[in-house]
């Protein structure tokens, strides 16, 4: 269920900061600090292309992970909808 209604939403969290000014063309930051970044990946971009931009701008990435949304979110979600 979860699969269904994933949103392209991720996590990366490095050893160094991350730019995100430079990512602007790829991704839509939801939340950031020095070190982790939460981002929703624009269309048309993969999850090859977000790590192939962190490599080229030297970022260390110690974690990438996608986050699928929860039970009680897709609830919410569809009985919005349906109102």
């Amino acid at each position: 269920v979860k699969n269904k209604f994933k949103q392209n939403k991720f996590s990366v969290t490095s050893t160094n900061a991350i730019d995100t000014d430079a990512l602007s063309d790829l991704i839509a930051v939801e939340s950031k600090n020095e070190r982790e970044l939460i981002f929703k990946i624009k269309n048309g971009n993969t999850t090859k292309d977000i790590l192939k931009s962190f490599i080229e701008k030297d970022i260390d990435i110690t974690s990438f992970n996608e986050i699928l949304p929860g039970l009680n979110e897709i609830f919410i979600e569809q009985v919005q909808k349906q109102s």
